[in-house]
């Protein structure tokens, strides 16, 4: 028998995903320990219409990961606000974090 999932589950699982991926790209920023340039990436895992506006990922002083841009009013954006923004989907979000697990100290 199909083991078919409403939607609030489903919204349930999604939510849970996006806590813990941001939770382990949070903590391979830990891990780095620096700010990492989206130009040390081997590719920048945005939406082609922010892409170029995104310049590094970092954690800020709670230990979020947030990303440096050069949008002319955001100078700093939680990863949190792309996922919701739909400026990084999640297929990327794993690529990202697969990104910054090659990164060295």
């Amino acid at each position: 028998m199909e083991n078919i999932k409403g939607i609030e589950e489903l919204t349930k699982q999604l939510s849970g995903f996006e806590e813990d991926i941001t939770v382990s790209i949070g903590a391979e920023l830990g891990r780095i320990g620096r700010t990492v340039n989206m130009d040390e990436l081997a590719y920048i895992p945005f939406n082609d219409d922010v892409r170029n506006y995104v310049e590094a990922i970092r954690l800020d002083g709670d230990n979020n990961p947030v990303l440096d841009t050069s949008f002319q009013d955001v100078h700093e954006k939680e990863l949190l606000s792309c996922i919701a923004d739909n400026e990084i989907d999640h297929w990327n979000l794993v690529g990202l974090l697969e990104l910054l697990k090659d990164i060295e100290k």
